[in-house]
């Protein structure tokens, strides 16, 4: 398979619309997930495993680290940003908890 293909584009095309519906769902599901930038994480790899299809092994290992090494700190952020946008919701229902009081 090659990239000018139309074949790969559709399957391409097809795996991408797929998978965004996946995580709609299960977005519908539970919106306050902390584990958002894991489905991101999902994707790219996706998107890697297209790439294998159609450039040489080593290419897609380096593309593989590049994503890792500048991703990690994308998904340890967005977890952290989560974490703390729980902490401030619980603070102000405790304080409106104790002015109701």
């Amino acid at each position: 398979m090659n990239a000018g293909d139309g074949v790969f584009w559709l399957l391409a095309t097809t795996v991408g619309l797929v998978y965004a519906l996946a995580v709609h769902v299960v977005h519908e599901h539970a919106p306050e997930s902390p584990y958002t930038a894991l489905w991101v994480i999902g994707g790219v790899l996706i998107s890697l495993g297209l790439a294998a299809l159609v450039v040489e092994g080593p290419a897609v290992l380096v593309l593989l680290g590049i994503f890792g090494a500048t991703g990690v700190w994308q998904v340890l952020g967005s977890m952290w940003r989560w974490y703390r946008g729980q902490e401030s919701r619980r603070d102000g229902r405790e304080i409106r908890r104790a002015l109701n009081e």
